[in-house]
């Protein structure tokens, strides 16, 4: 008969912190001005977030003719501007800028500044705009830094690609949630989607989802139009 033999260790303790897998990449620095979505000062600044270099920070922004600055906490208490497109001085100059959709780089740690136009978007086949375009824009969220949409797509293929040219596109050689430059057109069949894009990592995710929208007399007769869609929050 095989005996039985039992011990136990000394109670031990263990403590562990959870951590959220949600970024903050806040700033207290945001554009503010004529060409902003929320003029002088009307509302909120648009904010820029950090990056991976300290003190360099990046604010993304759609923009109309107009003219904008830089400053802190909403505040023109510290606030900079510019008189030749690149070094930015305490209460400087208004920086003038025409239509368009901008990534704007700060530096704070050299006070200077860089502004280029900067968008990326879904083209192809299964998109609202076909090969031709214009791309369906996706949203920079700065909870995850990443690209995100919520689109409805054909059956057909799509890529990625930046400020709705050819020069920097990416596909899918394997459809595998990995990306290369000029790499595969990616398959997909009718559905409404949730697109994620790392332009860090270089890869994807794509994945079906149902999508809420405001309907009624008030808005569009009960459908003459698309419904007014929820936007998602990626940061909770």
């Amino acid at each position: 008969m095989s005996k039985q033999y039992s011990k136990a260790s000394d109670v031990s303790s263990l403590s562990a912190t959870a951590y959220s897998g949600v970024l903050d990449l806040t700033t207290p620095w945001g554009v503010v001005g004529s060409a902003t979505p929320n003029g002088w000062g009307d509302g909120p600044d648009t904010p820029f977030f950090k990056t991976s270099e300290p003190g360099i920070n990046v604010a993304y922004i759609n923009m109309i003719d107009g003219e904008w600055k830089i400053r802190r906490d909403n505040d023109w208490a510290v606030n900079y501007g510019s008189s030749d497109g690149v070094n930015l001085v305490e209460g400087g100059d208004n920086i003038a800028v025409t239509a368009g959709t901008y990534k704007i780089t700060f530096d704070e740690n050299n006070l200077t500044y860089a502004i280029e136009a900067y968008t990326w978007g879904l083209v192809g086949s299964a998109t609202p705009n076909g090969w031709d375009g214009p791309d369906f824009p996706l949203a920079y969220d700065s909870c995850s830094d990443t690209w995100r949409g919520v689109v409805k797509l054909n059956d057909g293929e799509w890529k990625i690609r930046q400020n709705n040219d050819w020069a920097v596109n990416y596909g899918s050689d394997g459809a595998d949630g990995n990306l290369q430059l000029n790499g595969g057109n990616i398959p997909v069949t009718l559905c409404y989607y949730a697109v994620t894009f790392d332009a860090n990592k270089l890869n994807y995710v794509i994945e079906k989802t149902d999508v809420y929208g405001v309907v009624g007399s008030g808005y569009n007769n009960w459908v003459e139009t698309p419904d007014f869609p929820f936007t998602p929050d990626y940061c909770n």
